[in-house]
């Protein structure tokens, strides 16, 4: 069944004002499947699409769901920034080919159902969690158009991003307790060589959180996409194909960590990080480093890493936002 409905969405706080702004959801069903999408604004240009490859099929047709906390809502009002759930599976490559055609076939549903050409070009954020996190960098990987902006891969990460394209890294502090090959050392040893060799490869760990569920504070996975769109993208996304930049070899800020555990909050008798370090590319000390896009960003990871904490509102990390209807 196909069903829409708009919404009225008010745009305050970090925005500064109050706009009224008509948002649009709806089910497309592709391969006999339905695909939720959401668009804050039908009046703005779409700047930036997610691909949330779930497995939970339980997200349908809400923005509270489709957005699961108010750090990424802020980003999708920022940017005006398409959402949409793919229903994930455990896939192979070759099924993975035939996913990732049946969603460019529907982003180009999309467009020309609401004559907004840009969603067929826009750059693609793809995330996944646990099996489906390598569905998502399986998936980034079929593009050949240049036009995946990001992945962000939540609690098993072994695949690479494609070539030269930024991957979130996001460990949580009990996924050992589910994989004893999920632990941040792990994780760091395969990440960490890849940031050396030029590849922009963050992580991050979520204090406490168990394996298998997204935690609802997403601030830092908001903010490394925010800066990742800021820095990235062209100041107008353009209704005709063209090619994101290579990320490869973009020196920005590095960030040091090493693993440990803690009984204490927010920890919760799990992994945490310690001895973080930031600083600005070159790195000329021994210890095994991620690839942070920005002071913005590594001045984020390292209060998250050190504290648990995200920073509070009033820093020099929060998400700001354009004036009002821009």
């Amino acid at each position: 069944m196909i069903f829409r409905f708009a919404l009225s969405l008010t745009l305050a706080g970090c925005f500064g004002a109050t706009v009224q702004a008509a948002s649009w959801e709806q089910v497309i069903t592709v391969g006999g499947l339905g695909r939720e999408v959401f668009i804050p604004d039908t009046s703005r240009p779409v700047k930036a699409v997610l691909i949330s490859n779930w497995k939970d099929p339980n997200a349908s047709g809400r923005p509270d769901i489709l957005y699961p906390s108010e750090d990424m809502r802020a980003l999708g009002r920022k940017w005006n920034m398409m959402q949409m759930h793919w229903l994930g599976r455990h896939e192979t490559d070759a099924s993975l080919t035939t996913e990732y055609n049946a969603l460019v076939t529907t982003l180009n549903q999309v467009a020309t159902l609401l004559g907004k050409p840009e969603i067929a070009v826009t750059p693609i954020f793809i995330q996944g969690l646990s099996g489906t996190a390598n569905n998502a960098a399986t998936m980034a990987k079929k593009d050949t158009t240049g036009r995946i902006a990001g992945v962000i891969q939540h609690h098993f990460s072994f695949q690479s991003a494609p070539d030269g394209v930024p991957c979130l890294y996001v460990v949580g502090g009990l996924d050992n307790t589910v994989y004893n090959d999920i632990t941040l050392q792990q994780q760091l040893d395969r990440v960490a060589p890849r940031a050396a060799n030029g590849d922009p490869v963050t992580l991050y760990l979520e204090p406490g959180q168990f394996h298998d569920t997204a935690a609802l504070d997403q601030k830092f996975p908001a903010l490394w996409m925010d800066e990742i769109i800021t820095l990235r993208f062209p100041s107008s996304i353009p209704t005709t194909s063209f090619r994101l930049p290579s990320w490869k070899n973009y020196h920005a800020w590095i960030g040091c960590t090493d693993a440990s555990s803690d009984s204490a909050m927010p920890w919760n008798r799990g992994m945490r990080g310690i001895n973080n370090y930031i600083q600005a590319h070159p790195y000329s000390g021994g210890r095994p480093y991620i690839w942070l896009p920005s002071q913005r960003v590594a001045e984020a990871w390292k209060i998250f890493m050190d504290t648990g904490v995200f920073p509070t509102s009033g820093t020099s990390v929060t998400l700001t936002a354009p004036a009002a209807g821009t």
